[in-house]
Protein backbone atom coordinates (compact mmCIF):
# COMPACT_ATOMS: atom_id res chain seq x y z
CA UNK A 1 0.00 0.00 0.00
CA UNK A 2 2.78 2.35 0.49
CA UNK A 3 3.92 2.73 -3.40
CA UNK A 4 0.10 3.16 -3.83
CA UNK A 5 -0.10 6.04 -1.32
CA UNK A 6 3.23 7.48 -2.53
CA UNK A 7 1.98 7.31 -6.39
CA UNK A 8 -0.83 9.76 -6.07
CA UNK A 9 0.45 11.77 -3.55
CA UNK A 10 2.82 12.49 -6.09
CA UNK A 11 -0.06 12.97 -9.04
CA UNK A 12 -1.17 15.58 -6.49
CA UNK A 13 1.60 17.55 -5.84
CA UNK A 14 2.82 17.52 -9.93
CA UNK A 15 0.00 19.86 -11.27
CA UNK A 16 1.24 22.52 -8.59
CA UNK A 17 5.04 21.65 -9.42
CA UNK A 18 5.54 22.24 -12.91
CA UNK A 19 4.51 25.98 -13.20
CA UNK A 20 7.77 27.98 -12.42
CA UNK A 21 10.12 28.17 -15.33
CA UNK A 22 13.61 29.16 -13.49
CA UNK A 23 16.81 27.07 -13.07
CA UNK A 24 18.46 25.82 -9.82
CA UNK A 25 21.52 23.77 -9.52
CA UNK A 26 21.55 21.59 -6.45
CA UNK A 27 20.66 17.64 -7.17
CA UNK A 28 19.99 15.08 -4.41
CA UNK A 29 22.42 12.95 -3.74
CA UNK A 30 21.78 9.51 -3.37
CA UNK A 31 22.65 8.38 0.83
CA UNK A 32 21.34 5.20 2.66
CA UNK A 33 20.57 6.22 6.33
CA UNK A 34 18.06 6.37 8.63
CA UNK A 35 17.37 7.23 12.21
CA UNK A 36 14.57 5.91 13.60
CA UNK A 37 13.29 1.82 14.60
CA UNK A 38 12.58 -0.35 11.51
CA UNK A 39 9.48 -2.58 12.41
CA UNK A 40 7.58 -5.26 10.78
CA UNK A 41 4.05 -6.27 11.04
CA UNK A 42 1.08 -4.16 11.60
CA UNK A 43 0.12 -1.08 9.55
CA UNK A 44 1.22 2.51 8.81
CA UNK A 45 -0.27 5.29 11.05
CA UNK A 46 0.89 7.93 8.80
CA UNK A 47 3.11 8.94 5.67
CA UNK A 48 6.07 11.22 5.56
CA UNK A 49 7.00 11.55 2.05
CA UNK A 50 9.99 13.90 0.49
CA UNK A 51 9.81 14.27 -2.93
CA UNK A 52 12.83 15.92 -5.68
CA UNK A 53 11.80 17.18 -9.21
CA UNK A 54 13.64 17.61 -12.18
CA UNK A 55 11.45 19.91 -14.90
CA UNK A 56 12.44 19.89 -18.31
CA UNK A 57 11.45 22.59 -20.84
CA UNK A 58 11.31 22.40 -24.54
CA UNK A 59 14.49 24.75 -24.52
CA UNK A 60 16.20 22.53 -21.99
CA UNK A 61 16.17 24.15 -19.45
CA UNK A 62 15.70 22.84 -16.06
CA UNK A 63 13.79 23.98 -12.49
CA UNK A 64 14.34 21.74 -9.86
CA UNK A 65 12.03 21.76 -6.83
CA UNK A 66 11.44 20.23 -3.96
CA UNK A 67 9.06 18.93 -1.10
CA UNK A 68 7.81 17.26 2.15
CA UNK A 69 4.30 16.30 2.96
CA UNK A 70 3.34 14.57 6.12
CA UNK A 71 -0.29 12.38 6.58
CA UNK A 72 -1.66 11.14 9.94
CA UNK A 73 -3.72 8.01 10.29
CA UNK A 74 -6.40 7.53 12.70
CA UNK A 75 -6.75 3.55 11.96
CA UNK A 76 -4.25 1.70 9.53
CA UNK A 77 -7.10 -0.41 7.70
CA UNK A 78 -7.74 1.12 4.13
CA UNK A 79 -10.61 2.78 5.30
CA UNK A 80 -8.64 5.62 7.41
CA UNK A 81 -8.94 8.95 7.99
CA UNK A 82 -6.23 11.63 8.27
CA UNK A 83 -6.25 13.67 11.43
CA UNK A 84 -4.70 16.28 12.68
CA UNK A 85 -1.36 16.47 14.52
CA UNK A 86 -1.04 20.07 15.37
CA UNK A 87 1.82 22.20 14.35
CA UNK A 88 3.99 20.00 11.56
CA UNK A 89 7.25 21.64 10.98
CA UNK A 90 10.80 20.38 9.29
CA UNK A 91 14.11 22.11 9.23
CA UNK A 92 12.48 24.75 10.80
CA UNK A 93 10.00 25.57 8.48
CA UNK A 94 6.41 25.02 9.07
CA UNK A 95 4.15 22.66 7.17
CA UNK A 96 0.25 24.19 6.39
CA UNK A 97 -2.61 21.97 5.93
CA UNK A 98 -3.71 22.19 2.33
CA UNK A 99 -6.59 19.66 2.23
CA UNK A 100 -8.11 16.82 4.53
CA UNK A 101 -5.33 17.46 7.27
CA UNK A 102 -2.87 17.43 4.45
CA UNK A 103 0.40 18.63 6.22
CA UNK A 104 3.02 20.43 3.09
CA UNK A 105 5.20 22.68 2.57
CA UNK A 106 4.98 26.43 0.78
CA UNK A 107 8.59 27.29 -0.16
CA UNK A 108 11.81 25.00 -0.46
CA UNK A 109 13.10 22.69 1.77
CA UNK A 110 16.53 20.44 1.70
CA UNK A 111 15.54 17.24 1.56
CA UNK A 112 18.68 15.75 1.73
CA UNK A 113 18.51 15.28 6.10
CA UNK A 114 15.22 15.80 7.57
CA UNK A 115 14.58 16.97 10.76
CA UNK A 116 10.32 16.23 11.97
CA UNK A 117 8.92 17.89 15.16
CA UNK A 118 4.81 17.73 15.75
CA UNK A 119 3.24 19.38 18.57
CA UNK A 120 0.69 16.60 18.55
CA UNK A 121 -2.96 17.01 19.21
CA UNK A 122 -5.30 14.31 20.08
CA UNK A 123 -4.24 11.02 19.84
CA UNK A 124 -0.98 12.44 18.00
CA UNK A 125 1.66 12.58 20.68
CA UNK A 126 4.01 15.64 20.09
CA UNK A 127 7.68 14.52 19.23
CA UNK A 128 10.78 14.50 16.87
CA UNK A 129 13.02 12.79 15.03
CA UNK A 130 15.07 12.94 11.85
CA UNK A 131 16.56 10.85 8.78
CA UNK A 132 18.61 10.61 5.84
CA UNK A 133 16.32 9.88 3.16
CA UNK A 134 17.60 7.40 0.39
CA UNK A 135 16.58 8.70 -3.22
CA UNK A 136 16.59 6.61 -6.61
CA UNK A 137 18.70 8.61 -9.12
CA UNK A 138 17.81 9.12 -12.85
CA UNK A 139 20.72 9.66 -15.72
CA UNK A 140 18.69 8.34 -18.67
CA UNK A 141 16.50 11.96 -19.22
CA UNK A 142 18.71 11.94 -22.65
CA UNK A 143 16.50 9.01 -24.37
CA UNK A 144 13.46 10.84 -24.00
CA UNK A 145 11.94 12.33 -26.92
CA UNK A 146 12.03 16.41 -27.97
CA UNK A 147 9.03 16.06 -30.24
CA UNK A 148 6.98 12.95 -31.88
CA UNK A 149 4.45 12.15 -34.31
CA UNK A 150 0.55 12.07 -32.81
CA UNK A 151 -0.55 9.44 -36.42
CA UNK A 152 2.30 7.53 -35.72
CA UNK A 153 2.96 7.18 -32.12
CA UNK A 154 6.51 6.62 -30.17
CA UNK A 155 8.73 4.45 -28.40
CA UNK A 156 11.82 5.26 -25.33
CA UNK A 157 13.67 3.60 -23.01
CA UNK A 158 13.33 3.64 -19.22
CA UNK A 159 16.95 2.94 -18.09
CA UNK A 160 19.33 4.19 -15.84
CA UNK A 161 17.30 4.26 -12.58
CA UNK A 162 19.51 3.22 -9.82
CA UNK A 163 19.45 3.40 -6.57
CA UNK A 164 16.02 1.69 -6.30
CA UNK A 165 14.69 -1.66 -6.80
CA UNK A 166 10.47 -0.17 -6.90
CA UNK A 167 8.94 -0.35 -9.60
CA UNK A 168 8.91 3.34 -12.24
CA UNK A 169 5.68 4.80 -12.92
CA UNK A 170 5.21 6.50 -16.17
CA UNK A 171 2.59 9.46 -17.08
CA UNK A 172 1.93 10.80 -20.68
CA UNK A 173 -0.04 13.47 -20.30
CA UNK A 174 -1.67 16.94 -21.78
CA UNK A 175 -4.99 17.64 -20.26
CA UNK A 176 -7.39 15.09 -18.79
CA UNK A 177 -6.54 11.45 -17.61
CA UNK A 178 -2.74 10.79 -18.66
CA UNK A 179 -1.38 7.69 -20.29
CA UNK A 180 -0.10 5.62 -17.66
CA UNK A 181 2.72 3.20 -17.38
CA UNK A 182 4.77 1.00 -15.26
CA UNK A 183 8.11 -0.99 -15.44
CA UNK A 184 9.51 -3.24 -13.03
CA UNK A 185 12.84 -4.08 -15.22
CA UNK A 186 15.72 -2.09 -16.18
CA UNK A 187 16.02 -1.09 -19.07
CA UNK A 188 11.99 -1.28 -20.64
CA UNK A 189 11.06 0.14 -23.40
CA UNK A 190 7.54 1.91 -23.51
CA UNK A 191 5.26 1.98 -26.83
CA UNK A 192 2.71 5.18 -27.17
CA UNK A 193 0.26 3.92 -30.45
CA UNK A 194 -1.28 6.54 -31.95
CA UNK A 195 -4.77 5.83 -30.66
CA UNK A 196 -3.69 6.43 -27.47
CA UNK A 197 -2.83 9.68 -28.39
CA UNK A 198 -6.12 10.44 -29.83
CA UNK A 199 -7.22 12.83 -27.75
CA UNK A 200 -4.08 15.07 -27.50
CA UNK A 201 -4.11 18.04 -29.50
CA UNK A 202 -1.51 18.48 -32.35
CA UNK A 203 1.39 21.34 -32.42
CA UNK A 204 1.38 21.81 -29.23
CA UNK A 205 3.37 20.56 -25.53
CA UNK A 206 2.35 17.36 -23.52
CA UNK A 207 4.39 16.10 -20.60
CA UNK A 208 6.50 12.19 -19.90
CA UNK A 209 6.77 11.84 -16.37
CA UNK A 210 8.34 9.25 -14.24
CA UNK A 211 8.13 8.95 -10.87
CA UNK A 212 10.64 6.76 -8.95
CA UNK A 213 10.59 5.86 -5.27
CA UNK A 214 11.70 4.36 -1.87
CA UNK A 215 9.82 3.41 1.03
CA UNK A 216 10.92 2.28 4.90
CA UNK A 217 9.22 2.19 7.83
CA UNK A 218 10.01 3.88 11.29
CA UNK A 219 8.91 3.92 15.03
CA UNK A 220 7.68 7.66 16.25
CA UNK A 221 5.87 7.83 19.72
CA UNK A 222 5.92 3.61 19.58
CA UNK A 223 3.42 3.93 16.10
CA UNK A 224 4.83 2.82 13.21
CA UNK A 225 4.95 5.16 9.94
CA UNK A 226 5.97 4.77 5.97
CA UNK A 227 8.35 7.13 4.99
CA UNK A 228 8.47 7.82 1.25
CA UNK A 229 11.51 8.79 -0.27
CA UNK A 230 10.42 9.64 -4.07
CA UNK A 231 12.74 11.32 -7.56
CA UNK A 232 10.66 12.68 -10.48
CA UNK A 233 11.37 13.70 -13.63
CA UNK A 234 9.41 15.51 -15.66
CA UNK A 235 9.85 16.28 -19.46
CA UNK A 236 8.12 18.14 -22.02
CA UNK A 237 7.81 17.62 -25.32
CA UNK A 238 6.35 18.43 -28.62
CA UNK A 239 3.32 16.60 -30.63
CA UNK A 240 3.51 17.14 -34.09
CA UNK A 241 0.73 15.99 -36.32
Amino acid sequence: MKHIISFFLIVALFFTFCKKKETKTEEPSATNSTTGTTTTGGGDLGVFLSVYNTTKFGDNSLYLDSSVQASFYDTPLSSHSNINAGTVTVNSTSLMIVSNNVYSNTNQINLKNLNWQISGSGTITAGSFSYTPTYPTYNGSGTLPDSVSKTTGFSFTVNSITNTNKPVYIMIGQTGTPITKTVTSFPSTITVSSSELAGFTSNSDFTIRLSMFNYSNLTFNSKQYAVNANRTYLKYCYLKP
